[in-house]
């Protein structure tokens, strides 16, 4: 390297060491994969704590046992995990075509499912138009009303689309088609925030939603409120012109059959004509004054500034002050993630202290009883997507509760005050093995989501029950081998429903189909106290148990060190849902299943560290848990930590840097215990030089650096031999 120099002086030039230093990366980072309340949907979401989890994914659900394992996990020395929440969305949404609902009388439509054949995945569907007492429309004598056989195999979307009553399609097919047959029953469309009739045949999760009006807000005064027989506060907009900004606006006050009031012969009205909203008219409705001199409306806010659209507002009371909204712009609103959760939200348009032509939203969640589980406030927020803090932006950056679907022209007041509920939140049926859990590489949906995580170490997808004999349960597990081995990381297995007892597991684990170096077996489940059961024993799968059994282990002791014996116990497990005995303890282990037991003093413990390849018929080379996942680690942090060798000069000093680096990395894990061996020669190798890497190799772009390690395997069998040792003459 060179230095410019010019003027006659001392010089100083940096020059690098020539060393890079391979960090190890983590070890029981766990990903867990289920269902859950609320939360991000197919997004390896992170977090670090129990109170983490219950913020981002809702507390304990009795719908799914992924928050009780990912609570287990943390309770047992577990610190990092991944939950990839995951929702069905196996339903078929249908929606009135715009004929249907301009038809006199309309109120929704009627849908009928008969003759489910999930096999042959076909339907009858029979829809009819009907009106607000949910009696069939008629035309020319006949009742609006067609029926048809829906083949999911064929075209779904043309048969639904087919169904024509004099010479009107009534409905549509919205989106893709249902993988399955829905239910047999009787559904009825509903009128979305958007004002379109939909209906969803089946438990599809679906997202809360709401609409919010954006406008004036008038507050009638405490006078008006006074008036004898004061029922709310009337306003009319007419000649609403959106283009020259103007309109006019009658005001009053009327009592419950909707007629003014008129004290001392005089009616409560003023009637204030051409308001410009490029002027102050908020004080010009506020200055606004019956013939008695009495003030109906007060101002509390203007977000934003338009003209609202020309018809009759009606106050209601909040708080015991009527308010009402002349809206000239309508937000929809939506959960920020499916789930009946979202009807727990409520969000509320404020204007004090904003910023002019800007709002504050506030949103609420609370549970069922009303209690405040979450606040947010997102403070002078506009409607406006040019605006620096338009609120769809805001809330995609900073809320956890809500999204900004769009913004509209009102096209009528809208009169709801105070905080607007939202509604229509629906959790869905339980998750489908192949399209929910196992997910698509392509989508990153469901545990492929992983594949954008930085890391993974431990992969767990609790199942309140699987079964050997199901072959989609087969195929969900060969699918998470599959993704365990693509990202270095290792899978617990739960035990199927068939393990009931022993000797079934024996007999079962003989012939079990899943294999893999890359995961491990554990029996029996756990029972657990169940909070959501007055902490009665409950069974749940022992995943989460031993993953923080694990992530503690590699904490104390190190990932070389066996995840089992009698540090590793099973904390807050006060049983075991099978007790297993020596015999067959001896059975399982070499069939490959770590067994987990309960010892006097000693308590509950794993007992059993091996592979899924561990069986002693297989003989591999990953036997062990500790040597597998040693192996992984290794792999993952030598890679990371070579990524700087990349289109740097392929030849000796390249080679020196990379067994320098590597070499003190092994080193390192040598010299706390990581390798049987008694000296480093014995203990692991880094050769990287012209044997490794030839001239053909040079010439392909390609080094190549020979790691070898000796592993340490666990002990598995003490043997301790007596013998009686007889007594010698002189002794």
């Amino acid at each position: 390297m060179s230095m410019l120099t010019t003027a006659p002086g001392v010089y100083t030039l940096e020059l690098p060491s020539g060393s890079r230093a391979v960090t190890g990366v983590s070890t029981s980072v766990t990903a867990f994969v289920g269902t859950a309340r609320r939360g991000p949907v197919d997004a390896a979401t992170s977090i670090s704590s129990w109170t983490q989890y219950e913020a981002t994914f809702g507390p304990l659900w009795s719908r799914s046992v992924m928050g009780q394992v990912v609570r287990h996990f943390f309770l047992n020395g577990g610190s990092q995990a991944l939950v990839v929440r995951v929702v069905n969305a196996d339903a078929m949404v249908l929606r009135a075509t715009p004929a249907a609902e301009g038809l006199a009388g309309f109120d929704h439509l009627g849908v009928t499912v008969a003759d489910a054949d999930a096999g042959a995945r076909t339907f009858t569907l029979t829809v009819a138009a009907q009106d607000a007492a949910g009696t069939v429309l008629t035309d020319n004598g006949n009742d609006v009303s067609g029926s048809d056989t829906v083949d999911l195999a064929a075209d779904p979307s043309g048969t639904i689309g087919g169904i024509v009553v004099a010479g009107t399609a009534l409905v549509e097919l919205v989106g893709d088609p249902s993988t399955g047959v829905p239910p047999e029953g009787s559904y009825r469309t509903t009128r979305t925030a958007a004002g379109v009739h939909v209906l969803t045949l089946g438990e599809r999760a679906v997202a809360a939603q709401a609409t919010i009006g954006l406008g004036l807000v008038l507050r009638a005064t405490a006078a008006a409120r006074a008036l004898p027989g004061f029922a709310r506060l009337r306003a009319v907009v007419s000649s609403s012109d959106a283009a020259a900004g103007t309109f006019h606006l009658e005001l009053a006050a009327v009592d419950g059959g909707d007629a003014v009031l008129s004290p001392d012969g005089n009616e409560a009205r003023v009637d204030i004509v051409g308001l410009d909203v490029d002027d102050d008219y908020a004080a010009t409705i506020a200055a606004a004054r019956t013939g008695t001199g009495l003030a109906l409306a007060e101002v509390v806010g203007t977000a934003p500034a338009a003209t609202p659209p020309n018809g009759t507002a009606r106050s209601t009371s909040v708080d015991d002050a009527h308010v009402l909204t002349l809206a000239s712009t309508v937000l929809d609103l939506e959960a920020a993630s499916p789930g009946t959760w979202g009807n727990g939200l409520r969000a509320q348009v404020g204007s004090v202290e904003a910023e002019p032509g800007t709002f504050h939203l506030t949103l609420t969640e609370t549970d069922d009883t009303g209690r405040v589980l979450t606040s947010e406030v997102h403070y002078s927020v506009s409607a406006d997507p040019l605006a620096p803090r338009w609120l769809g932006g805001v809330l995609a950056r900073s809320s956890q509760l809500a999204v900004l679907v769009a913004t509209r022209v009102a096209t009528t007041p809208v009169t709801a005050e105070g905080a607007v509920p939202l509604v229509g939140g629906l959790d869905g049926g339980p998750p489908r093995l192949t399209e929910d859990l196992s997910g698509s590489a392509d989508g990153r949906t469901g545990m492929q989501a992983l594949l954008e995580a930085d890391i993974v170490n431990l992969l767990c997808v609790p199942l309140e029950s699987w079964s050997t004999q199901d072959a989609g349960h087969l195929a969900l597990w060969s699918q998470a081998v599959a993704l365990a081995e693509r990202r270095r990381a290792f899978l617990l297995l739960d035990p199927p429903v068939e393990w009931a007892t022993p000797a079934a597991a024996v007999t079962d684990a003989a012939t079990f189909a899943t294999r893999s170096d890359n995961a491990a077996l554990y029996f029996p489940r756990v029972r657990v106290p169940d909070p959501l059961q007055e902490s009665r024993l409950a069974e749940f799968p022992p995943c989460g148990v031993v993953a923080g059994v694990l992530a503690r282990t590699d904490a104390q002791r190190g990932v070389w060190k066996a995840p089992a014996g009698i540090d590793a116990t099973l904390r807050g497990v006060p049983e075991l849902a099978v007790r297993v005995g020596d015999t067959e303890h001896g059975e399982l282990n070499r069939l490959g299943v770590n067994v987990l037991r309960a010892f006097p003093v000693y308590g509950r413990v794993v007992w059993g560290a091996r592979t899924l390849n561990g069986a002693d018929v297989q003989a591999s080379d990953w036997k062990y848990v500790p040597v597998r996942r040693l192996a992984l680690y290794l792999e993952e942090s030598l890679m990371r930590g070579s990524r700087w060798a990349v289109f740097e000069p392929n030849g000796h000093a390249l080679w020196s840097q990379l067994r320098m680096s590597m070499g003190s990395f092994m080193h390192g894990l040598f010299r706390q215990g990581a390798f049987a061996g008694a000296s480093a020669q014995e203990a692991y190798l880094v050769k990287c030089d012209d044997e490794t890497t030839t001239d053909g190799d040079i010439q392909r772009g390609v080094v190549n650096v020979l790691i070898g390690f000796a592993p340490l395997r666990p002990a598995e069998f003490v043997i301790i031999r007596l013998q009686q040792q007889a007594a010698q003459a002189g002794q």
